[in-house]
C-alpha cells in the first residue's frame, strides 16, 4: 500500500510545531494560537487538538486534576489508564489516598485487555474534556 507523501509530509510538520509550541510559556502559546486563528483557523484548530496530550495529565496541579478527575466517568478513566505510564499512575497516586488508588488499581486488573482503538478513544475523550475545562478557565494547563 502506497503512502501519501503530502500527508506523511503535513503530519511531521504538525508534530514539529506542536513540540516546538510545547516548549514555550502558556502565554506565548496563547498568542501564537491566538494570531494563528484569525489566519488559518483550521491550523490552529489542529495545534491545539494535538497540544494537549493524555501524558501531559501529571502536568496539572492536584487540585485541577482532582477536578477532571470527578468530572469524567470512572469507566472511561479505566478504559484510558490501559495505556497509561508508570509516571502518570505515580502523579495519579499522589492525588489520591492510599485507598482510593489501590481500588483503581484493582479495577484496572479486573478489565483485562482492551482494544488498542478503545483505549486511545478513552484518552481523547479525557484530553477534550481537559482542554474544555481550561478553555473555561475552571483548570489550567501547566506545561514545562
Amino acid at each position: 500500500m502506497a503512502t501519501d507523501s503530502k500527508t506523511d509530509k503535513k503530519y511531521k510538520n504538525l508534530k514539529a510545531a506542536v513540540s516546538a509550541m510545547k516548549s514555550l510559556p502558556v502565554e506565548q502559546q496563547k498568542k501564537l494560537i491566538m494570531n494563528l486563528i484569525s489566519k488559518d483557523p483550521s491550523l490552529a484548530k489542529e495545534l491545539l487538538d494535538n497540544l494537549f496530550e493524555f501524558e501531559d495529565i501529571s502536568g496539572l496541579s492536584q487540585a485541577d486534576f482532582k477536578m477532571v478527575w470527578f468530572e469524567i466517568p470512572r469507566q472511561i478513566w479505566y478504559t484510558a489508564l490501559r495505556g497509561a505510564s508508570d509516571k502518570l499512575l505515580m502523579f495519579i497516586r499522589s492525588c489520591q489516598t492510599q485507598r482510593a488508588f489501590d481500588e483503581l488499581m484493582s479495577e484496572l486488573k479486573s478489565l483485562g485487555p482492551q482494544p488498542k482503538s478503545k483505549v486511545l478513544a478513552a484518552q481523547e475523550e479525557i484530553c477534550n474534556e481537559i482542554q474544555s475545562l481550561a478553555k473555561q478557565e475552571r483548570i489550567q494547563i501547566l506545561r514545562k
